[in-house]
């Protein structure tokens, strides 16, 4: 995968598991802690990237309950921020 000119391998389909936190319907009860989230994300993209070998995560627990504009919103934080 290139960004910004920069070949990049991300192992473990962190990518993947990205994407598919992001397609996971919000369920939940309590309010969210968003920032917990972004945390979570941010951590598993940096063992992705640091263990290219392992299998991809699932949707961090942290998440649960974070509605899909939002996750969409930290994933691109995320990713500008480490790649940007």
């Amino acid at each position: 995968m290139m960004v910004n000119g920069r070949a990049l391998k991300i192992g473990g389909g962190t990518l993947l598991a990205l994407s598919v936190a992001l397609a996971v319907p919000a369920c939940g009860g309590s309010k969210p802690d968003v920032a917990a989230c972004k945390t979570a994300m941010t951590r598993q993209l940096a063992s992705g990237i640091a263990n290219p070998d392992r299998p991809a995560g699932t949707r961090p627990k942290a998440c649960t309950g974070v509605d899909d504009k939002t996750l969409n919103r930290l994933a691109a934080e995320i990713l500008a921020r480490e790649f940007g």
